[in-house]
């Protein structure tokens, strides 16, 4: 049986993951709304598809225009199947590296700019009964490193949001999918896409960790296999609540869940302690 066209609207989609995501439903046959802050770009997705292909602008921190740019995407082909989340960037610092300015950026563009544009949308695939939320997180949504502890708040805030939000929207047939990408290919961790603070001497002991980050691109995730992967996730009656993309990342991902779990066992006894003790019974 042949796959069901769907219509996808993804940010973010100007280069890296988001680019291979609108590129491969492009070539799958789909529809697909690409925005990004910066369209230019996204002119050579016309090749794949350009009579399914809208591109509009959008920042994700304007909030005033985000309603205007999914109502824009909704009149494009009268619906929205798949919604990808994909706008996003790293902070590099420490704590005490990070500006308020830095700090509100990255929440603002990460969590933030989720939450408006999903606002927007699912009116639309609630009254459909149809639709499905793609959330683009990291194996950083997973455990926290040093020198990317805001990015990884920001990360971990999408994901206690998703997996609430999977329990509001499953009555109403929309789907939520936690997708938690490794090393890709791609310029994450390069000059033109990460933000780094400003360096601290007390932390100078992160540089190793920190040069080998802007080596990023020459990791083994493959942005079009995992534009692949997220096509077949889309096509899956009941697709996964989260899924870490890459090998490395994730045995990263099942062992720092393990060592999580060993800590809570360690733990038990003191934590359950702290409940009131049974009422004596006469």
């Amino acid at each position: 049986m042949p796959r069901a066209q769907k219509t996808w609207m993804i940010t973010g989609a100007s280069r890296g993951l988001g680019y291979s995501f609108a590129k491969a439903a492009l070539e799958a046959g789909d529809e697909v709304i690409a925005t990004a802050r910066n369209v230019a770009s996204l002119s050579s997705l016309a090749q794949y598809g350009k009579d399914r292909l809208v591109v509009l602008p959008l920042d994700v921190t304007a909030k005033d225009t985000i309603v205007p740019t999914a109502e824009a995407a909704l009149a494009a082909f009268g619906k929205i199947d798949v919604l990808v989340n994909n706008a996003g960037y790293g902070l590099d610092g420490a704590l005490e590296e990070n500006t308020e300015a830095e700090v509100r950026h990255q929440m603002e563009v990460n969590f933030f700019g989720v939450i408006w544009l999903m606002q927007a949308i699912l009116p639309s695939m609630r009254e459909r009964k149809s639709g499905h939320i793609v959330q683009i997180s990291s194996v950083a949504g997973v455990g926290g490193f040093p020198s990317l502890g805001m990015y990884c708040a920001s990360k971990w805030a999408l994901e206690g949001l998703s997996e609430g939000m999977a329990g509001e929207l499953a009555p109403f047939g929309v789907k939520m999918t936690i997708i938690q990408p490794g090393a890709f290919r791609t310029d994450w961790a390069g000059d033109q896409s990460m933000i780094r603070s400003e360096r601290m001497e007390p932390y100078e002991f992160l540089t190793p960790q920190r040069e080998r980050m802007r080596t990023m691109s020459g990791q083994a995730g493959d942005p079009e296999r995992a534009a692949q992967a997220l096509l077949q996730i889309c096509d899956m009656e009941e697709p996964p609540l989260r899924i870490v993309f890459g090998d490395a990342a994730t045995k990263n991902a099942i062992a720092i869940t393990e060592a999580r779990l060993a800590n809570w066992k360690t733990w038990q006894a003191m934590g359950s302690a702290t409940d009131f003790p049974e009422l004596e019974t006469a």
